[in-house]
């Protein structure tokens, strides 16, 4: 097979030829979206109509295998952000399988993460510091354990504890047995993951970073229960947020070199609507959001007003 992307048209497949004692793809695929897609009353009405026109068009491509699909995927991530001029935490990848996943960290490092100065984390992003800096920590002791750890972890990667799971946990159904990733207190499980099996590695050795704290002040947002019936889009301009940690290069913690603003305080996520179909108005705020990367000062405003530390601002040039 020749390797690299193809699109959809190089790889038609004979969809309408009906196989023997079965029914025809073409007639189970039509069946799999009259289910799945257009009928789930227990939400809403699902179409396959986006609301709004996008840039981006829908494509498909092939591969000869996982490290192929991981290489072009960064690459393609590394054009379109150069041409958007996107924000990291503009992107998401939602991968078919977990040995994907282990892929694409893998290619990353190839790409020399684990040399570098360091990374950065919650870029755009609302989680609080203690959390982001706690979840990075993980993430440099993973890439030691990965590349310059035991003999036996080398580019196992996948096998690191996280947010969502720990090998150390008892992991049998009983309330606090297993890592949840949206109740901290849990997360104790995963250092003691990396405890067992990374030990203490070499200061001098671990991978430092940085953290944008611009819009972390209040959190992240936890809609109340029942308020949105569809996607309430929590990481889409959240109400009764804050700016963060004030930019500084003295954080208090090993590996973080700075707390930065990296995200222009009061611009706009983009125009959420919260999952309602063919909505263009955000019921939180009732109106429309503006556009991805507009200058938004009602927003800055709610920013500052909830900063977390207070904004403490000179006057009469004292």
């Amino acid at each position: 097979m020749e390797s690299g992307p193809k699109s959809a048209d190089q790889m038609r497949l004979s969809w309408n030829r009906p196989e023997a004692g079965s029914r025809s793809l073409a007639r189970l695929v039509q069946a799999l979206l009259a289910r799945l897609v257009t009928c789930n009353p227990g939400l809403f009405e699902k179409r396959l109509e986006a609301d709004r026109e996008s840039d981006y068009g829908v494509a498909a491509h092939v591969f000869d295998d996982e490290a192929a699909e991981a290489e072009w995927l960064v690459a393609d991530l590394m054009r379109d952000r150069g041409r958007s001029g996107l924000d990291w935490g503009d992107y998401g990848v939602l991968y078919r399988a977990h040995r994907i996943g282990q892929r694409l960290e893998a290619r990353l490092i190839q790409a020399g993460v684990a040399q570098t100065q360091g990374f950065f984390m919650n870029t755009s992003n609302y989680q609080p510091t203690d959390q982001s800096d706690r979840y990075s920590t993980w993430v440099s002791k993973c890439i030691w354990f990965a590349t310059k750890g035991p003999d036996w972890a080398a580019g196992h990667f996948d096998w690191c504890a996280s947010q969502y799971y720990s090998g150390a946990a008892p992991n049998d159904g009983k309330p606090g047995n297993s890592v949840s990733p949206t109740d901290p207190s849990t997360w104790h499980w995963t250092d003691l993951w990396f405890d067992q099996n990374a030990g203490t590695p070499p200061a001098d050795q671990l991978t430092h970073f940085v953290a944008d704290t611009s819009r972390n002040g209040q959190g992240a947002w936890t809609p109340p229960a029942g308020k949105h019936t569809g996607d309430a889009q929590t990481w889409c301009n959240p109400p009764g947020r804050g700016v963060g940690d004030r930019p500084t290069a003295s954080t208090g913690v090993p590996l973080v070199d700075a707390y930065l603003f990296v995200k222009t305080i009061g611009e706009s996520d983009g125009q959420c609507n919260r999952g309602i179909p063919g909505g263009t108005i955000d019921p939180e705020y009732g109106i429309v959001d503006p556009a991805a990367g507009a200058w938004w000062p009602d927003f800055a405003h709610i920013l500052a007003q909830n900063a977390n530390p207070p904004l403490r601002f000179s006057l009469g040039g004292h």
